[in-house]
Formats: structure tokens, sequence, C-alpha cells
């Protein structure tokens, strides 16, 4: 399948993990709902929270209120929760199913 072959090659760059590479599955295992969902949290908060603070300043700057701190990582974590498991969990899983055959 290309599309599973362009979605595992984007997986497996090492600069796609970033600091987060530790938590990488190898090409033979699984990976998991609970990985993805570790992986969408740690992003998604960290990445929601420095979007909530942007938000907030540039309510400040047009006399707006901001959307409640929460809500940016919350939905963030979960965009990226449906990205792993629509998109990047079934390439990464057939893969590994495919070379686990092969040990």
């Amino acid at each position: 399948m290309l599309l599973d072959e362009w979605v595992n090659a984007l997986s497996d760059r090492d600069e796609s993990w970033g600091p987060l590479l530790f938590l990488r599955p190898g090409r033979h295992a699984r990976l998991s709902w609970r990985r993805a969902g570790w992986l969408s949290i740690l992003v998604g908060t960290s990445l929601g929270l420095f979007g909530s603070v942007v938000l907030a300043l540039i309510g400040r700057v047009l006399g707006r209120e901001p959307p409640p701190v929460y809500l940016m990582p919350i939905a963030l974590s979960a965009v990226y929760f449906l990205a792993w498991q629509v998109m990047f969990a079934p390439a990464w899983n057939r893969r590994a199913e495919r070379l686990s055959r092969f040990r």
C-alpha cells in the first residue's frame, strides 16, 4: 500500500518524534491505543498550553475574553489521538504484523 509506506516513512524519521523518540515502538512492535493516548496527551497538552497563552495575548490586545485555558490542550490531545488511531497506528500495526511473521 502506497499510503502505508508514506505514513511509515514519516513515522520512522527520528526528527518526526523529536524529544519523544524514546516512546517510539520498535518496527516489529504494535502501536497500542494506550501508547497513542500518552503521546497525544504529551504533545496536545504542551502545544495546547502554548496555544492558550497565544490566544490569551491576542484576546488581551483585541479586548476580548480568551477561551478557557484548558480548552486548547484538551482539543489538541483529542485531535492528535484521533489522527494516531485513524492514520498512523493502522499503517504501523500492519507493518509490525508483516515483520513479526518473518522473525
